[in-house]
């Protein structure tokens, strides 16, 4: 061997026991710098999301303004089991297939939303004998989770003033959510 060959040969090693040595570092301290790896934390379990069913006795059909607290009790609730047909029996076939396709996109983009509404004020409730229309300021709190139910998103509120069309289905007694015109009042993510 010649005398260039062992020192190269021996800068390899410095090298390569440099690049270990880094490495090793990087292992130990990016934990104490509060920088671990994703995979490794912990994830909120599901079982911290509550899954409730709407209490039976918030579930009323008998006005229009009822039928629209019980109709974003329903949804909510439809929303965060990824079930859609749950909210069916409080809205028209019309509006189910919005909320219906609003489920389906959740569930094609891996997530889901977990919403509560915070406020909710009546400002107006005109129409006819048939239908009606339920205008109101309403404030929510949402969270997405992913497949395995963890959260993946910090706790977001959105503000809304929207419009509700209930039209009376005689055959059931009872008033249902035909359409939904809600505009947001400021940023929604």
């Amino acid at each position: 061997m010649t005398p260039q060959a062992g020192t190269r040969s021996a800068r390899g090693v410095q090298l390569l026991s440099l690049v270990l040595a880094i490495c090793l570092a990087f292992v130990l301290v990016m934990p104490l710098l509060g920088c671990s790896d994703p995979a490794e934390s912990e994830p909120e379990p599901a079982k911290e999301r509550k899954v409730e069913l709407p209490a039976p006795e918030n579930t009323d059909l008998s006005t229009p303004e009822a039928a629209v607290r019980t109709y974003l009790d329903w949804i909510s609730y439809a929303y965060r089991t990824g079930d859609s047909q749950a909210a069916f029996d409080f809205m028209t076939s019309w509006e189910f297939v919005r909320v219906d396709s609003y489920v389906e996109k959740n569930r094609q983009e891996s997530k889901g939303i977990d919403q509560r509404l915070l406020e909710f004020d009546i400002n107006e409730v005109s129409g006819s004998e048939s239908t009606k229309t339920v205008d109101t300021y309403e404030e929510w709190a949402y969270r997405y989770f992913g497949p395995d139910g963890a959260y993946i998103s910090e706790e977001l509120t959105a503000t809304y003033v929207a419009r509700y069309t209930v039209v009376r289905a005689e055959d059931r007694d009872a008033w249902l959510v035909d359409e939904v015109d809600a505009v947001p009042r400021g940023e929604v993510e």
